[in-house]
């Protein structure tokens, strides 16, 4: 995994194995292919059908779902209820402990 603030880097993931590689296309946290190499040749691209559909990168989903639970008066996403985000937050939180990770504002 690469990134950076400063590069312009490929928005791609490739997924190694020992008889090939999976190559994601375009933006790997929104794919719409991916390609299947097999020693070293292209076989087969798979595309995801949703060409097109995604309109706002990822994060606007998640301001406007946001927003719709505020004009609403909603507490809760019917979406991401908050027993859900817990259980992920608490998952990250037990990765990091076993990383050894803390963020500064944690030290």
């Amino acid at each position: 995994l690469s990134t950076s603030l400063r590069l312009d880097l490929p928005h791609e993931a490739v997924i190694l194995g020992t008889k090939g590689k999976i190559k994601i296309d375009k933006s790997w946290f929104t794919p719409t292919s991916f390609t299947l190499f097999q020693d070293g040749e292209e076989i087969e691209t798979v595309r995801s059908g949703m060409e097109g559909e995604l309109e706002l990168p990822p994060y606007n989903y998640e301001a406007l779902e946001v927003n719709t639970c505020l004009r609403e008066g909603k507490l809760e996403s019917s979406i991401m209820p908050l027993d859900e985000s817990l259980v992920i937050m608490k998952t990250l939180d037990a990765l990091r402990e076993q990383w050894g990770f803390k963020y500064p504002s944690e030290l």
